[in-house]
């Protein structure tokens, strides 16, 4: 599935896991988050559209999330690769072990990519973006915040919010993580669109009023 949310951002999901991949559109740039199993219907928007890539950013590194990376490197060289400044042990994780398949995929090659770690005070040339940073579900999770639409990744979800019983996760984490992020999306509109990494997606209202992790962690 694909489908258009405004002139600045277009969303793909793919059937397997309703992994959910975007590229941010300004003029005639683009980044793309979280390629995962969309990677051969990104590349076709891109360049169907004529539109310069300017890089990649990953919510986390979960292979699910990063899975089409090769796609890139294959098509681009030295392309930015945006990520958490958290990322460091799973980076090396994957390195050290790149057939454990939690990170990544078997066939990424790293040195590829002009990587770039990211903090709150981070932003990208020519694009309206900032970063929140949200271990827990794993360290490198964090949330991408671009004009008027937030991409949380696994970090929260319309009803739910991501596991914490994987390598490199965190619950205690996840909770502050949780409390972070109402903390900073209470500063927005209530209209502020909220995209998952998987599945549904919805207003900053509804999320907040129908997610039972909210509701649990902020009383």
């Amino acid at each position: 599935m694909m489908k258009k949310i405004n002139d600045n951002l277009v969303i793909f999901q793919d059937d397997r896991m309703e992994n959910n991949s975007f590229i941010l559109i300004n003029n005639n740039k683009c980044l793309v988050v979280d390629p995962s199993w969309n990677g051969e219907k990104i590349l076709k928007y891109i360049n169907d559209n004529k539109l310069i890539l300017q890089g990649i950013i990953a919510t986390h590194l979960h292979y699910d999330h990063v899975s089409d990376l090769s796609l890139f490197s294959d098509n681009f060289n030295n392309i930015n690769f945006y990520c958490s400044k958290n990322s460091n042990d799973e980076i090396a994780f994957f390195e050290k072990n790149n057939s454990n398949g939690l990170f990544f995929s078997k066939n990424t090659n790293l040195n590829k990519f002009n990587i770039i770690y990211v903090d709150e005070t981070s932003d990208i040339d020519d694009f309206n973006i900032s970063f929140i940073l949200t271990p827990g579900h794993c360290e490198s999770s964090m949330c991408i915040k671009f004009n008027n639409d937030i991409m949380t990744g696994d970090h929260l979800f319309i009803y739910d919010i991501g596991r914490t019983n994987l390598l490199f996760s965190n619950h205690m984490k996840m909770i502050s993580s949780i409390k972070k992020i109402v903390n900073e999306l209470d500063k927005f509109n209530l209209a502020l669109l909220i995209f998952p990494g998987h599945g549904e997606w919805s207003n900053w209202e509804f999320v907040k009023n129908n997610n039972l992790y909210i509701k649990k962690y902020m009383e």
